[in-house]
């Protein structure tokens, strides 16, 4: 009997084993913290400064240039602070629409994840609320754009500076601290060249290791507010390019609100979808989604909507293994040899969707978690901006597996 109760612990203990490492994984200073810490293809340098406060760039950097915020989250405004977001959810009907400034280095280079981990919080230099009492106007229907007028041709203006009618939306995943998410976008948008704007679509994350469930819980909340962000940049911007960047627990946001943009807009083909949101291209990297939900998505097709969607997957990330683990299921961001035949034929259907395995250059690494590559790894962060531009596979140097589903990187 007591070999029984053993052998019936050894999941549970399992289980509970792999959230350690899960968790250590993020904690230890050899490891990048699985959001916060992603390291940037780029340093970006920003000093903090007391709320409004208007002060030159710092003295190492060349400009700033400014991401775009819409958010979830509750506010707490300090005097100490340049960052008035909270970690929890909102309790306000509408979204929080601002505009931070982050100075750009000179030199960028590659930085380490340490280096990330200790600064995240200094690199912000203002962040201004769009309207600036925060109490004032809700969206009470997706109809109502006059809550964010100001904050929209503030968009249209960075639009019509750089020359490029063109928006990216960030979208990060679990453990992110405000800051870390856009200091992210910041370098995004540097590695595009800082055409067009850079929004940052921050959900409420509680940016603590502990809170994998909760921030799991705030991005399913958040589905309806990014539908209706998307809503808003075609209606109102004007916009001609909308690309999508989203990360790990981001990913289900962007793929079931572009699901119930697909049902709701039922009556239309794929070419009128495509010119009514006009998204070019959408980006699910490392993504903590339960594969068979990913699957209904397809069938739903959710893909009609972008032009084109990229997935990057990796056999050996440790953060997905461990979700997979908590939940009992496949999770997307780890499909390479999990998937059954009828879904291998689903997949191979779909012309429009990319599915690019990143495991061989991820190994060379030696990257352990396996989970950040989408910024930490200089050549998968190169092919993600060759997507975004619009070069196909082939056009990027990738080689078909020899079941014709899944692209290889960095072999």
């Amino acid at each position: 009997m007591k070999n029984d109760n053993q052998r019936s612990d050894r999941p549970l203990l399992y289980t509970f084993l792999s959230a350690v490492v899960f968790l250590s994984s993020c904690a230890s200073p050899a490891v990048p913290r699985l959001e916060s810490a992603v390291q940037p293809a780029t340093t970006i340098l920003a000093k903090a400064l007391p709320l409004k406060s208007k002060l030159a760039p710092p003295a190492n950097s060349e400009e700033t240039v400014p991401i775009f915020i819409y958010s979830g989250r509750n506010i707490e405004e300090s005097e100490r602070t340049v960052d008035p977001f909270g970690r929890k959810r909102s309790r306000l009907q509408a979204p929080h629409l601002a505009v931070a400034e982050v100075g750009i280095e000179r030199d960028p280079q590659l930085s380490s994840p340490k280096k990330k981990r200790r600064t995240a919080k200094n690199r912000v230099e203002a962040i201004d609320l769009y309207p600036s009492d925060i109490d004032a106007g809700l969206w009470q229907s997706e109809g109502d754009d006059n809550y964010a007028a100001p904050w929209t041709s503030k968009i249209i203006g960075q639009m019509d500076k750089t020359g490029t009618r063109r928006i990216t939306v960030f979208v990060h995943g679990f453990n992110s601290e405000f800051s870390s998410t856009i200091v992210t976008a910041a370098e995004i948008y540097q590695l595009q060249g800082a055409k067009g704007a850079m929004l940052s679509f921050s959900w409420p994350s509680v940016g603590k290791l502990g809170g994998y469930f909760e921030d799991k819980n705030q991005a399913q909340f958040s589905v309806r507010n990014f539908r209706i962000l998307i809503s808003h940049i075609a209606k109102e911007t004007g916009a001609e390019d909308v690309n999508i960047i989203a990360h790990s627990a981001g990913t289900p946001i962007v793929v079931n609100a572009l699901r119930e943009i697909r049902l709701t807009d039922s009556s239309l083909s794929r070419s009128e979808l495509q010119n009514r949101y006009r998204i070019n291209r959408v980006v699910l990297a490392a993504p903590d989604m339960d594969l068979m939900n990913f699957l209904n998505g397809v069938l739903d097709e959710f893909q009609d909507v972008p032009a084109r969607t990229a997935i990057y997957t990796c056999k050996h990330d440790l953060a997905l293994k461990v979700a997979g683990n908590l939940y009992g299921v496949r999770r997307l961001g780890r499909a390479k040899d999990r998937l059954e035949s009828w879904e291998e034929q689903l997949l191979q259907s779909q012309s429009e969707v990319e599915l690019i395995d990143v495991t061989a250059t991820e190994r060379r690494r030696g990257n352990l978690v396996a989970h950040n590559y989408f910024h930490t790894n200089p050549v998968v962060t190169a092919d993600v901006n060759r997507f975004l531009q619009g070069m196909d596979s082939s056009e990027r140097g990738l080689t078909r597996d020899p079941n014709g589903l899944f692209w290889t990187i960095g072999n």
